[in-house]
């Protein structure tokens, strides 16, 4: 490992990163997962964020059946755990009524969620091609979500990503 170098930056790697990170797994789904490289900050230093967006994501998608009950169970400690994730959540939600029925919306915090997802691919990207990834993960995003893409160098680099990137399943997760 002294050798190495964080998948997120050039720091000295001190420790490793699984991609994407361990909460997002029930424990017992936990085993062979894909890991990089990792320095304090990127693998220690984010793990609020890695809980947020899997919170938000376990809200709005649930999980698979498999894991699900021990997923939101882990979400929900979470929240007891973390007073302040809970307020910062609670803060964003906003009850709302749409053709007679009441509904709980949030408003997302998409630096957050952008910054977990950029973290995810470039371990993804780091551990299969052995490179550093140099494309805005942000632009993929917001391109996905038809925001739409800022720069046509942006545009060349993602599809030119996209075609080098294989299809095939990688790490031993479902």
């Amino acid at each position: 490992m002294s050798t190495q170098t964080c998948y997120m930056c050039k720091n000295k790697a001190t420790s490793v990163e699984h991609a994407p990170a361990k909460c997002f797994f029930p424990k017992k789904q936990r085993s062979q997962l894909i890991t990089v490289p990792s320095c304090s900050f990127h693998n220690e230093k984010t793990s609020k964020d890695d809980e947020y967006v899997r919170n938000i994501f376990i809200g709005f998608a649930g999980a698979q059946d498999a894991g699900k009950q021990e997923v939101l169970a882990t979400t929900f400690r979470s929240f007891d755990l973390s007073p302040s994730l809970k307020a910062s959540v609670r803060s964003c939600m906003e009850q709302v009524s749409y053709q007679g029925r009441d509904f709980w919306t949030v408003r997302l915090n998409w630096e957050r969620i952008e910054r977990t997802m950029h973290k995810i691919a470039c371990a993804l990207h780091r551990s299969h091609y052995r490179t550093p990834l140099n494309v805005s993960t942000s632009t993929v995003m917001r391109a996905g979500l038809n925001i739409g893409i800022e720069k046509q160098d942006d545009t060349n680099e993602i599809f030119g990503f996209i075609e080098r990137a294989s299809l095939s399943w990688h790490g031993k997760n479902p």
